[in-house]
């Protein structure tokens, strides 16, 4: 019954009532809200027209906008990598450990609105994110 695109029109008020949602559970509940997304990835020019692989949030594209601009924090958890040389040829390689990036670099969706300019957050528990984001430390 729905007109020709119209359906993404529709879409974006249960985003939003959804999103509305959240925050009062955020505000009046003092409930720490956290989403989890997969990713899909694209390969993507810059200008200087190098190509690389970009993972963005694997939602349709208006509702994707709406969660990026409402989060306080994305995050892209990736393993820590560093690079091998064997016989000659380096190569990427990690050991299991998990990194939680917060800031964009081109590579992924990740923000904060927290301040935080550091290195990747390792290891990734909420008692370390919480450290280096606000400075709390529980003794």
């Amino acid at each position: 019954s729905l007109g020709y695109g119209k359906a993404y029109l529709e879409a974006d008020e249960e985003w939003e009532k959804f999103l509305n949602a959240l925050n009062f559970l955020h505000r009046k509940k003092d409930m720490n809200i956290v989403l989890l997304a997969h990713t899909t990835t694209k390969i993507v020019n810059d200008k200087d027209f190098n190509e690389f692989h970009r993972h963005d949030i694997k939602l349709q594209k208006r509702a994707a906008a709406k969660f990026v601009e409402w989060a306080e924090l994305i995050g892209f958890l990736t393993y820590d990598t560093y690079v091998s040389k064997k016989n000659g040829k380096e190569t990427s390689k990690h050991d299991g450990d998990r990194v939680l990036i917060v800031q964009e670099d081109g590579q992924y969706v990740a923000k904060n609105r927290f301040g935080y300019q550091g290195e990747g957050i390792q290891p990734v528990n909420y008692d370390t994110l919480r450290e280096r984001l606000y400075g709390w430390t529980i003794i």
